[in-house]
């Protein structure tokens, strides 16, 4: 039996590994065996994952790519991978719902209901993370990030992917531009990661 929070896990999944495929072209599959993860060659390019990736799995792969392209290129990995999951994700039943949600309020509120709703769908299964709410924008704090699992040394903040797919849902949902900025970065050492969606 599926739930809600298992059908996101393989959606995501899917979406990581699909990017994945189409920003690596032909190095896809030596990736995958260079970070243990050969079981999701076998269903081909766009597979109904068989099980979702697990954060040992995501780690393994993030490592493996960090340590073939160095930080500059693995910053535009994180762009193209951010791109490529927020179209999914958009285009899926999460941005179908945030968007509908979104459009019963006055626009003045939509943009606060809708940071709420993503952190609750999208986050808060994590059990460290947070979110917090300041004058001008709120905090979400990741805990795991899965941007940046295992990866130390960055000289600046690295997990694009996250606030792509954080800017683009919620620009979606309230129809409107966003402003999502990384703050903090575990990779630089921070204690977490810390994304601000400006107000």
């Amino acid at each position: 039996m599926t739930t809600p929070s298992t059908d996101l896990a393989a959606q995501t999944s899917r979406l990581v590994l699909e990017t994945l495929q189409q920003v690596s072209g032909p190095q896809y599959a030596k990736l995958l065996q260079q970070a243990g993860l050969e079981r999701f060659l076998a269903s081909g390019p766009l597979m109904q994952t068989p099980t979702p990736l697990t954060v040992t799995e995501i780690q393994q792969l993030l490592q493996t790519v960090w340590s073939q392209l160095g930080e500059d290129l693995f910053r535009l990995y994180e762009q193209n991978m951010g791109k490529g999951m927020a179209r999914g994700f958009v285009q899926g039943p999460v941005g179908a719902q945030l968007r509908a949600g979104a459009q019963t309020l006055p626009p003045d509120q939509r943009l606060a209901w809708a940071v709420r709703t993503f952190y609750g769908q999208m986050v808060a299964s994590r059990p460290h993370s947070t979110l917090q709410e300041h004058p001008d924008a709120w905090h979400l704090r990741f805990e795991p990030c899965l941007a940046c699992l295992g990866i130390t040394g960055a000289q600046a903040p690295i997990c694009a992917s996250v606030a792509i797919v954080t800017q683009q849902l919620l620009a979606h949902a309230v129809e409107s531009r966003v402003k999502v900025t990384e703050i903090a970065c575990h990779a630089q050492g921070a204690a977490t990661c810390v994304f601000a969606i400006t107000k």
